[in-house]
């Protein structure tokens, strides 16, 4: 068998001393919030050729969609974008009458 490089084995031997500590760390789900943030969100994903920054994402939003509470908007991926409203008849509205 032939020796690791010699980056790993550097790596080795500064981590041969690391462990896991075993306290376990319990997690609970906070379902109403997360309802909520459900009730009041929206993916969208634009479909072009060329990628379209935030800005202008938010700049047409805002035009377009005339919202009466708060927008943010998170960008998730290329051209996806995760739109959170403030106002669930916002949300209710956008999703019922589209882009």
């Amino acid at each position: 068998m032939t020796q690791p490089p010699e980056d790993i084995s550097l790596l080795i031997s500064k981590t041969v001393g690391l462990s896991c500590v075993d306290d376990i760390l319990d997690l609970e789900a906070d379902v109403d919030n997360a309802l909520n943030a459900t009730n009041l969100s929206l993916v969208g994903k634009l479909i072009t050729d060329r990628s379209v920054n935030l800005n202008t994402v938010r700049a047409v939003a805002a035009r377009a969609w005339n919202i009466s509470g708060g927008l943010v908007i998170t960008p998730l991926a290329i051209n996806t974008f995760l739109f959170g409203f403030t106002e669930e008849r916002d949300r209710r509205r956008i999703f019922t009458t589209g882009p």
